[in-house]
């Protein structure tokens, strides 16, 4: 895992070995360290193989370090001078990356992240100085004060699984919006955006034109991220994104596909029905149930406490994956998002009131827990990060509702939330996001909603660019993607039927495992005990952050099958750990993880 870490500090309230501290907190499986100090302030990037980063010296003393891949220019060992570009300039840049300037003789730093901030950026003051890091641990072990948890950032997590805006889960630390500016000196901190999401339907466009469009533009995002590397891994799920990004790379490139999750379940069923549709290299893993006991932690020091321990799936097979020698990675991540899907609902399509969408958005995020509940405790917490969420959600504006939701979820729910996985994936990999390039969001913006909904446009492109993979039956419908969609309608329906008459009949499972894990009946036997010492501890009652009484209920819910409480439970989990891991003994989780 690659990192940039920095710190301003013209009146030298900072101790003078803060940039050395910073770096050593930084957490890398193999990386090495360039740096360069003045007695103002200090500039650092920790580099790794599998990725691209450099620390190199300007005319004029100017350092300038970087990490990620400007994809525009593949091939190229030059890194542009951004501090020389305007905002149109640096919108035409592609790829994911953090470019950060210390201009020795201005006495300033010029920070600059790309489109969608896929490597995220760390900001805190402390007195008139300023930190910066790739990683919150670096920006923690270097500050001389003690910081407190984020209530209201505990809070969203426990509301939603996740936190919104800027926020992170420790107080004065906050994340650098995407497209931005950061400029540190003598003045303070300016921040100025040079782009940002929009969507500007075009309802002259034709069907087909569209279709060709966004096609072809997400087959060059695929082909610029492959195209410095001879065999590419891909994680494979049952899905539409993964399977898409594996269709067009196996046009040109060696590709080896991977695929984990609980036996017979559908990702590992229908993974492997379209690997072997295009003959590719496939390697299955299947989910030890107690699996999360052993890597919580670490996936928590890894993600920084932004996801719930649910969601750490990889991180038990990605140093098996590294050993193939294959160290470019592409990621389905937020492949729905972007072509539509999931994320498109009839109850923010066309709604001109603000608060109605964004009291639909809020009840569609909130964690069924939470619903159910309806303790004083977690009315409070979810009242006062509702308020909160719709602030934020009014930020974005567009012509029309669903114009709106989709920047708000494009930089909430996919910046802060789907990126977690893609943290995990970046301790070994050099991982390429094709469905976050600005080309493909560009067509896509001009493709009317109703298009996109239900997936439609989607298969659409699908059926047109990866016949073959979408030819294989799709672990949500267990029907192909472009069966009409009465029938794919149907299925689910179907299968919600079946689903329910289980419960009360003794009948066989015929469709298999709709998750690849089982995270509800794990809480139950294989960490139930795990669960226990975490959440009800002597040491997380004393900390007094989380809401042990509505955590009481819901654990004996659970334990009794009357909910599934998981996805609460593993939010709170992620909470205490990261409360344990770095606040309660940094040092500790530094030796342990990052030295």
């Amino acid at each position: 895992m690659v990192a940039i870490v920095g710190y301003f500090d013209l009146k030298n309230q900072l101790p003078t070995e803060t940039l050395n501290t910073m770096l050593k907190a930084v957490y890398t499986v193999s990386g090495s360290e360039k740096s360069y100090c003045e007695q103002w302030g200090g500039l650092g990037v920790v580099t790794q193989s599998s990725d691209q980063s450099s620390l190199i010296e300007c005319e004029g003393l100017s350092k300038i370090a970087f990490i990620g891949a400007f994809e525009s220019s593949p091939g190229s060992t030059e890194i542009p001078r951004l501090d020389q570009m305007d905002a149109e300039q640096l919108s035409l840049l592609r790829g994911g990356y953090i470019w950060a300037q210390m201009d020795v003789q201005k006495q300033q730093f010029i920070i600059v992240n790309d489109h969608f901030a896929r490597h995220p950026l760390y900001v805190t003051k402390y007195k008139e100085a300023v930190l910066f890091s790739t990683q919150i641990k670096s920006l923690l072990s270097a500050l001389p004060s003690e910081q407190a948890l984020d209530k209201n950032a505990v809070a969203m997590m426990l509301s939603i699984g996740e936190v919104v805006g800027n926020q992170t889960l420790i107080e004065g630390v906050e994340t650098l919006a995407a497209a931005h500016i950061l400029t540190i000196d003598k003045q303070g901190s300016q921040y100025n955006p040079y782009w940002q999401y929009s969507y500007q339907q075009d309802f002259s466009i034709n069907k087909k034109d569209a279709i060709q469009s966004v096609g072809e533009m997400l087959t060059q995002s695929v082909d610029r991220a492959v195209s410095c590397s001879d065999t590419v891994t891909v994680p494979l799920s049952g899905g539409l994104d993964s399977r898409f990004l594996l269709g067009l790379a196996n046009k040109n490139k060696d590709v080896h596909a991977y695929t984990w999750g609980v036996p017979d379940c559908r990702d590992l069923i229908y993974a492997k029905k379209i690997a072997k549709k295009i003959n590719c290299k496939h390697d299955c893993f299947e989910f030890i149930p107690n699996y999360l006991e052993k890597y919580a932690d670490q996936g928590v020091w890894i993600t920084e406490g932004q996801i719930p321990v649910i969601n750490f799936h990889v991180l038990p097979y990605v140093n098996r994956l590294a050993k193939d020698g294959n160290f470019t990675l592409l990621d389905g991540f937020a492949g729905d998002a972007v072509l539509g899907g999931n994320f498109i609902k009839s109850s923010w399509f066309n709604n001109p009131n603000a608060t109605e969408v964004a009291d639909e958005l809020w009840y569609w995020r909130l964690n069924d827990t939470v619903k159910l509940l309806q303790t004083d405790e977690l009315s409070n917490i979810a009242a006062n990060s509702k308020e909160i969420f719709s602030n934020i959600y009014t930020e974005y504006q567009g012509e029309t509702s669903m114009d709106s939701v989709m920047a708000f979820l494009m930089d909430n729910r996919v910046r802060r939330t789907t990126t977690g996985g893609t943290e995990i994936f970046r301790t070994q990999f050099s991982v390429k996001q094709p469905f976050m390039d600005v080309d493909l969001i560009t067509a896509i913006n001009q493709v009317p909603h109703k298009w996109r909904k239900r997936h439609r446009l989607y298969v659409d492109v699908l059926s047109k660019f990866a016949p073959d993979v979408a030819s294989v039956a799709w672990q949500r419908t267990c029907l192909p993607p472009a069966t009409p969609y009465v029938l794919s309608w149907s299925s689910l329906a179907a299968q919600r039927a079946y689903k329910e008459a289980r419960k009360y009949l003794p009948l066989p499972d015929l469709i298999g495992n709709d998750s690849p894990s089982q995270f509800g009946e794990w809480f139950q036997m294989e960490l139930k005990a795990y669960i226990e010492g975490v959440l009800f501890s002597e040491r997380t009652y004393d900390r007094n952050i989380l809401p042990m009484n509505s955590l009481e209920i819901a654990w004996s819910m659970h334990q009794a099958g009357e909910i599934d409480a998981s996805s609460f439970l593993g939010s709170a989990v992620s909470i205490e750990l990261f409360a344990r891991l770095f606040m309660d003994d940094l040092n500790a989780s530094i030796q342990r993880f990052s030295n």
